[in-house]
């Protein structure tokens, strides 16, 4: 008999039809690689917590030719991608009425964290 079920957040529970870096470069024209780039070499220890993710995206902002601020880059970044699809979370409801508890993974950083929990 299942107990319990942990939804992962990314892809489960909020649906995304571009990620943040093919949504950007289609958006602002930028070459993908350079959005990618961030990815693969400065993403990683903002997620566990080994790096500020402003301050790594500050080194990228000039080469992204984005000339707002971080914080309206991190809004860009997470309002696009904060869409919950409802169907899911009704089959939540109902898995948590007939008993099964439901939790909810994610592995985001701790701005998009916070995002996501106070938005």
């Amino acid at each position: 008999m299942i107990k319990a079920i942990i939804f992962d957040a990314d892809g489960i529970i909020i649906r995304k039809e571009k990620i943040f870096s093919e949504r950007f470069s289609h958006e602002f024209k930028v070459p993908i690689n350079k959005v990618t780039n961030f990815f693969k070499e400065n993403f990683q220890p903002c997620l566990v917590g080994n790096a500020d993710l402003k301050k790594e995206l500050e080194k990228y902002v000039k080469e992204w030719n984005w000339n707002k601020s971080i914080n309206e880059l991190l809004d860009y970044w997470f309002r696009n991608e904060s869409d919950i699809d409802k169907r899911v979370i009704d089959s939540i409801k109902q898995l948590r009425k007939n008993g099964i508890k439901c939790y909810l993974s994610t592995n985001n950083e701790k701005y998009r964290t916070d995002y996501l929990t106070e938005k």
